[in-house]
C-alpha cells in the first residue's frame, strides 16, 4: 500500500485525465487460504482489494478504471471483484464484467477481459478451480466479447475516433498470449502493430 499511495499522489498532482491498473490489483490472503477456498480465505481477500480500492481512490480524486487478471480471482469470482472496485466515471458502454468503454478527448478506450476458458466460462477462485480448463496460461475472450469488440471498433471508426485497448493479456497470440487465439493470425514481426490498428 505505501508504494500505491506514494504512486497516487504524484499522479494526482500531475493532472492525469485518469488512472487504469491492467489487472493482478489485490493479494491474496495466503495465511487463510493456505488450506483451500473458505469462507475466511474469501473474506480477506476481499478485504484486501477493498483495503487497496480505498487507498486507490483516497490517493487520486480523477476517474479510476480496472482490468481483470488472473490473480484477480485467483480466490475471488468475477462479479465479487467488480462489486468491490470502481470504474469511471465516465462509462459510455457497460458490456459485462471487466468490459466496457468510455471516450476522452476524441479516443475510445475499451478494456476487455481474457479471464474466461476456451468455453466462454468466466475464471473464478482460481487458485481452487472448478473446471480442468480454468487456467491462467489458457486466457480467452468469449465469443460475444469479440462481437462487443468489433461494434465498438465500428463506432469509433464512424466518430473518427482513435482506440486504446487495455486487457491483461497479449491479443497478438504471440508468447504468453493465448488470448489472441481467433482474433486473426499472429503477428509475424513482434515489431508490427496488432491487427486491432486498423
Amino acid at each position: 500500500l505505501p508504494k500505491l499511495r506514494q504512486a497516487t499522489s504524484v499522479l494526482q498532482k500531475a493532472g492525469c485525465d485518469f488512472l487504469i491498473e491492467l489487472g493482478d490489483f489485490k493479494d491474496k490472503a495466503s495465511h487463510s487460504c493456505h488450506k483451500g477456498l473458505s469462507p475466511n480465505c474469501t473474506g480477506d481477500t476481499l478485504r484486501y482489494l477493498q483495503q487497496i480500492e480505498r487507498a486507490f481512490h483516497d490517493g487520486y480524486k480523477g476517474p479510476t478504471y480496472h482490468i481483470f487478471g488472473n490473480h484477480d480471482v485467483d480466490a475471488l469470482n468475477q462479479r465479487q471483484v467488480t462489486d468491490n472496485e470502481v470504474n469511471g466515471p465516465p462509462i459510455d458502454d457497460y458490456f459485462g464484467h471487466g468490459v466496457y468503454s468510455w471516450s476522452l478527448s476524441g479516443v475510445r478506450f475499451l478494456a476487455l477481459n481474457g479471464d474466461f476458458t476456451e468455453d466462454g466460462i468466466p475464471w473464478q477462485h482460481l487458485d481452487f478451480p472448478s473446471h480442468s480448463d480454468e487456467k491462467w496460461t489458457d486466457a480467452n475472450l468469449p465469443e460475444n466479447q469479440l462481437v462487443w469488440l468489433e461494434s465498438q471498433l465500428d463506432q469509433a471508426a464512424a466518430a473518427s475516433q482513435r482506440v486504446i485497448i487495455f486487457i491483461h493479456y497479449r491479443l497478438d497470440g504471440g508468447p504468453d498470449g493465448p488470448v489472441g487465439k481467433g482474433l486473426g493470425l499472429p503477428l509475424p514481426n513482434p515489431n508490427h502493430r496488432s491487427w486491432i490498428d486498423k
